[in-house]
């Protein structure tokens, strides 16, 4: 996009990723971060959290997997280098029976602590809790999801109007579920990470970027001692 209007964006802490989108991600805006099963998308989230305590900002990690989640991406995140046990970043489970107002418990912390960053791991697991408790309390069917897609936008919606800058994962399975690809339409922002695993070749390409003048194409990336970074053109491991 020419022309794209200045604005203060936010460092994604991915070596390589925010020269591809002007500088980083424009402040206040929501961005899918899509992939399959072992792609990076925890370590990709656990290093745009940890650029923000590395700036002094208040971060919140939200997962749905319980405690031993919480756990497993601290420790994940310290073998890269990354101390996310810290009180500049709160990494929490919220617990499958809250999924019916979830959104309202994280705007109420996000209001009430200053956060400056969000990760919500997954959404794709969040929309399923959803269907299920709106199944169990007879306000949907299992053959009518029109209700969980006009609740998945406003839930965005909702996250948007913090002002925070958000990343939220979605699960990329064959059949996804139409409540994440409403997601990912909704989302200002979309980058999907992709794995081929005969060829052992990572790739990230950004689908859309709001008010950015981003680069296109598929990008190379590799797992280093702090992460995830980016291939540079000329990078002898490209060939």
């Amino acid at each position: 996009m020419k022309g794209a209007i200045k604005m203060e964006r936010v460092k994604t802490g991915i070596p390589g990723l925010d020269e591809l989108i002007e500088g980083g991600i424009p402040e206040g805006m929501v961005v899918a971060l899509v992939g399959g099963a072992g792609t990076g998308k925890t370590i990709f989230c656990s290093q745009f959290v940890w650029r923000g305590v590395q700036n002094d900002e208040k971060v919140l990690y939200v997962t749905f997997d319980g405690n031993q989640a919480v756990k497993s991406i601290k420790e994940q995140a310290k073998q890269f280098g990354m101390n996310l046990d810290n009180k500049k970043c709160d990494v929490r489970s919220f617990h499958p029976h809250e999924a019916k107002d979830v959104i309202e418990k994280i705007k109420s912390v996000v209001q009430h602590r200053g956060y400056k960053r969000i990760v919500i791991d997954s959404i794709s697991m969040l929309n399923a809790y959803q269907m299920l408790r709106d199944v169990v309390d007879n306000t949907q069917n299992e053959g009518n999801i029109e209700h969980l897609r006009n609740k998945m936008r406003l839930n965005i919606n909702e996250i948007r109007e913090l002002g925070v800058t958000t990343i939220f994962t979605i699960e990329d399975y064959e059949g996804m579920s139409s409540a994440d690809k409403i997601a990912e339409f909704a989302a200002d922002g979309v980058i999907k990470l992709t794995t081929e695993r005969a060829m052992e070749i990572r790739n990230l390409y950004i689908v859309k970027m709001r008010e950015t003048n981003f680069e296109l194409g598929t990008h190379d990336f590799k797992f280093t001692k702090k992460g995830i970074a980016l291939l540079s053109k000329d990078s002898p491991l490209k060939k």
